[in-house]
């Protein structure tokens, strides 16, 4: 085996409860689960990728992703330090995670990881180059409420210092009507007029993302 092979695979899954019921378009969630996946190489670097399907989406959930890294756990094991790139390419055509996008973002990600850490360089270096940001600022998203709601919960957010504000906006809020960009408009000036010179708001479609734990349960496939 050349040296910086992938020697093992672990996978490990995560569940925990929102403080607060998320009022997501597909209705309220009270908690959120995903993937972590770790690959080592037989130096001890610790790649690390997650997959966390958001229900509603699409056809993947969980389980499935979780089903899927574990039929392609074999694919990586052995897997040589020059082909980490090329597989994570090939990924689309590897028949346990074709239909499980989440799977391959893990396994993409975390091969990346083993090749920035080879290289001796941060990821995001790796795959920026220079022009790669030093950090970025994690954003404190402000659910789906009813208009003049959100005001209070970016203000909130602020004085806990954040400095950057996700506003979900439109869809369905937490009472189950629907809502509109405009239901919003005065929420949005008082939060981009009062959240303060140092902070950013940014309002995307949904994604929630969080990792919160090492992975501890090894995964040998057969």
């Amino acid at each position: 085996m050349t040296a910086g092979s992938v020697a093992r695979v672990r996978l490990g899954g995560y569940r925990f409860a929102f403080r607060v019921p998320w009022p997501s378009a597909e209705g309220p969630r009270a908690e959120r689960e995903g993937i972590l996946l770790a690959l080592e190489d037989d130096e001890g670097r610790i790649g690390v990728g997650e997959s966390a399907p958001f229900p509603g989406f699409a056809m993947e959930t969980p389980a499935s992703s979780l089903s899927a890294l574990r039929l392609a756990a074999k694919f990586a094991i052995g897997l040589p330090p020059e082909r980490f790139l090329e597989a994570a390419a090939d990924l689309p055509r590897l028949a346990p995670v074709v239909a499980s996008p989440g799977a391959r973002a893990a396994i993409d990600l975390a091969l990346h990881d083993l090749a920035a850490q080879r290289a001796g360089v941060p990821l995001a270096r790796f795959l920026g180059g220079d022009a790669a940001a030093d950090h970025v600022h994690a954003n404190a998203t402000i659910a789906r409420v009813p208009p003049g709601e959100a005001g209070a919960g970016a203000a909130a957010a602020v004085a806990a210092g954040a400095r950057c504000l996700k506003l979900k906006v439109g869809g369905r809020g937490g009472d189950g009507n629907d809502l509109f960009i405009d239901d919003h408009a005065g929420d949005i000036d008082l939060i981009d007029g009062g959240a303060g010179q140092d902070s950013a708001m940014h309002n995307p479609d949904d994604q929630l993302s969080a990792i919160e734990s090492i992975l501890t349960n090894p995964y040998r496939p057969k």
